[in-house]
């Protein structure tokens, strides 16, 4: 069952994947009825939509009785309107009542990055820090600034203060602080990178014990930061209603209306997407750095599967993970993040979908 909104998005998604199974139905993801509804005849939903919307999906999942995947979670909740963690999590008593899972934020990062995470972390007799580290070297056709996912999510996620975990603690720091030039693999290559805010650093310090620090830096070019930082103090990017002549709106809802949809950019874009996780600790009585990642040519995606590699990338571990579900592989119930599952077989589970993973120690 594909659902959305509008028909025509459904029947693009029905006409792609060449089975007579997947069957359209309309939902609006505003209104709990109507998703429930749409969920009938299915065992678990997977949540595509942005993070506004995951409280709806959830308790209608938990009214149609069936198991629940997103891909991404919001907050904080004072800066972006958009359900926090903590709200997703306050139902976890109500899917454990249910015998229901409900597996959070579960896309590439978060998702594997957490699985890196978790992994690189088991392998280390004590882990001091995880850092979240996401490259992208790519340049798009006729575009000097063109995100490659949700323009709202990206513009939202590279202006809020950035949370870290340092010295034990949480905190918030600047937004675009923390420039360095990292030093990502082949093809990828050295680029700059900066504190984001992300979910990782919000639940890896909880769940994987013994952090002193925990941080998330996205590889954004020194073009794109200037022109953030200019939109923002000129107030392109605001939140609240300016009146325009006779109309109100929202001056970011305009600029992300100018913006390309990124599920047009296929065929445009070129270059390598990198997403991993460096772990520092010790092993063995010698201290260690160890990067786990994925990487994947943007061309090759397009060409093979008519995505990006974005896109492709943040589609398959979902997919992994209703597998998992379905056949009873992941059996925990209630809400949890992709950190406490095993991480086991998710590297040869993505290797079979064309995501290999390596790891590398680093100097």
């Amino acid at each position: 069952m594909a659902a959305d909104i509008r028909p025509e998005k459904t029947a693009a998604l029905i006409k792609r994947a060449h089975s007579k199974k997947v069957v359209p139905r309309r939902a609006d993801a505003k209104n709990i009825k109507d998703l429930v509804g749409a969920f009938r005849d299915v065992d678990i939903v997977v949540n595509a939509t942005i993070p506004l919307l995951n409280i709806n999906v959830m308790k209608a999942a938990l009214k149609a009785d069936v198991h629940y995947m997103d891909l991404a979670t919001g907050g904080p909740k004072e800066a972006t309107d958009a359900p926090e963690l903590r709200e997703q999590q306050a139902l976890d008593g109500a899917f454990k009542k249910a015998g229901l899972t409900a597996l959070l934020s579960m896309g590439v990062d978060p998702g594997c990055s957490n699985i890196f995470a978790r992994h690189l972390a088991d392998r280390l007799d004590r882990v001091d820090e995880l850092l979240v580290r996401d490259g992208d070297n790519s340049t798009v056709e006729g575009y000097s600034f063109a995100p490659l996912f949700s323009p709202d999510t990206l513009l939202e996620e590279c202006l809020l203060p950035p949370l870290v975990y340092r010295s034990g603690r949480f905190e918030r720091l600047e937004h675009l602080s923390g420039g360095e030039v990292y030093e990502f693999p082949d093809p990828v290559g050295p680029l700059p990178a900066y504190y984001v805010d992300h979910e990782e650093v919000e639940t890896l310090p909880v769940n994987i014990k013994g952090l002193r620090k925990c941080d998330f830096k996205y590889a954004l070019g020194e073009n794109f930061v200037q022109t953030l930082r200019t939109l923002h103090e000129i107030g392109i990017l605001g939140t609240k209603p300016v009146r325009v002549g006779g109309v109100r709106v929202v001056p970011k809802d305009v600029l992300v209306a100018l913006l390309p949809d990124p599920a047009k950019l296929g065929p445009k874009v070129r270059g390598h997407s990198c997403v991993g996780v460096e772990a520092r600790g010790r092993e063995a009585g010698r201290r260690v750095r160890r990067y786990m990642y994925t990487v994947a040519s943007h061309r090759d995606c397009y060409e093979k599967h008519g995505v990006t590699a974005t896109a492709y990338q943040t589609g398959v571990p979902p997919a992994i993970g209703v597998e998992m579900i379905a056949r009873g592989d992941i059996t925990r119930t209630g809400t949890f993040t992709p950190e406490l599952l095993d991480p086991e077989p998710w590297p040869e589970e993505l290797a079979r979908r064309g995501m290999a993973v390596k790891v590398a120690d680093l100097a």
